[in-house]
């Protein structure tokens, strides 16, 4: 399970995206008969967008995944968080138009005397944005099942999964654009990378997957393969099989937590 931390810095990695994401990730992993986002509609995507950032670090919650806000009606009494006791890491529903439903969800940064400052999809035009947001907008909150936070949080867990933290450490290595996510993978490919779970098959290869391609000294085409495991694989220490599991991916994160 991720951490609090894990959540906030993969929210913050967001801000400015529009909605294909997390809408995309949602009707491929969740429901498809929700249909794609197609840029610049109006499509809303405020609890895709918070049911990706949990799945993505591995973080259950009640009520999620969902494509809609919560209300009274669907959080019973005993896991509901009173508005005023809401901390970081919690989920709120927001209601707009004071009939007491869901109508809006953010995930709360900080928690103040007059509101909170939360995290948000489809907001501000569309777009991902840190909103401040008074009480008296707020219907109550829910609590994520995180684990502790990290003692160290500028070290990664060597727990065997490369997801979204460990992307963004490969990003930053690598000089690309840090967003957590390795994009326009193929499907087919999906074996060869089996522990890397912060995958998007929407796109052409991924930038951060050329820049790593082009490190390691192999043929440079965006997509995590057989070949780019095996590779990896010999740069980080690993057995040379061409099948990312669970010891490269512990081999991945030692090398990552060694970096300067």
């Amino acid at each position: 399970m991720g951490t609090v931390n894990d959540i906030i810095t993969l929210a913050n990695a967001q801000l400015g995206n529009g909605g294909s994401r997390y809408w995309n990730w949602y009707t491929d992993n969740v429901n498809p008969a929700q249909g794609y986002y197609v840029d610049g509609d109006t499509t809303p995507y405020c609890a895709e967008y918070i049911s990706w950032l949990l799945a993505q670090t591995n973080t259950n919650c009640i009520h999620f995944p969902n494509s809609v806000a919560f209300d009274w009606r669907e959080i019973p009494e005993s896991q509901r968080i009173a508005k005023y006791n809401v901390q970081a890491g919690d989920i709120v529903s927001y209601d707009w138009d004071a009939d007491e439903g869901g109508d809006h969800v953010g995930l709360v940064l900080e928690s103040h005397s007059w509101g909170i400052l939360a995290n948000e999809g489809n907001t501000s035009g569309g777009i991902v944005k840190n909103r401040e947001r008074y009480w008296s907008n707020i219907l109550f909150g829910v609590r994520p099942a995180y684990s502790g936070d990290d003692a160290q949080p500028h070290k990664l867990d060597v727990d065997g999964w490369i997801g979204p933290l460990s992307v963004t450490r490969m990003q930053q290595w690598l000089g690309t654009y840090q967003d957590g996510v390795i994009s326009g993978q193929g499907k087919a490919d999906d074996e060869y990378r089996e522990r890397v779970t912060a995958v998007d098959y929407h796109g052409n290869g991924s930038p951060m997957v050329r820049a790593l391609q082009a490190y390691l000294g192999i043929d440079v085409d965006g997509y995590w393969g057989y070949y780019t495991s095996k590779a990896l694989q010999w740069l980080v220490g690993a057995r040379m099989d061409g099948y990312f599991g669970p010891k490269s991916a512990r081999k991945l994160q030692e090398y990552l937590n060694n970096l300067e």
